[in-house]
């Protein structure tokens, strides 16, 4: 899965199904705002897709958070925000110069 897509899915709101892997749990968190399985546990993903499709108030929830965390951390937005604060921080105070 692209890295990308991941952002995507959250940005609509989608709830997601990922691979528990360190890259993705820097951007995921599991029965937060996806559901995150053993990337070789085909019994796992089986369960986590019909956990999904039987419980609409859960499906809900984490496509509803994983939308609030991608507006929150990783839109363009938030991270030209974050870009513009690191700089600010850096930057010398008008004093000083």
């Amino acid at each position: 899965m692209s890295p990308l897509k991941i952002f995507e899915y959250m940005a609509h709101g989608k709830p997601i199904v990922s691979s528990d892997l360190p890259v993705i749990r820097e951007v995921l968190r599991d029965r937060v705002n996806s559901v995150l399985v053993s990337p070789d546990n085909r019994s796992d993903w089986v369960k986590a897709i019909q956990r999904l499709r039987e419980n609409k108030v859960f499906r809900d929830q984490i496509g509803l958070q994983a939308k609030t965390d991608f507006l929150a951390k990783h839109s363009r937005i938030a991270r030209a925000t974050n870009i513009l604060k690191e700089i600010e921080k850096r930057m010398p105070s008008s004093g000083s110069l």
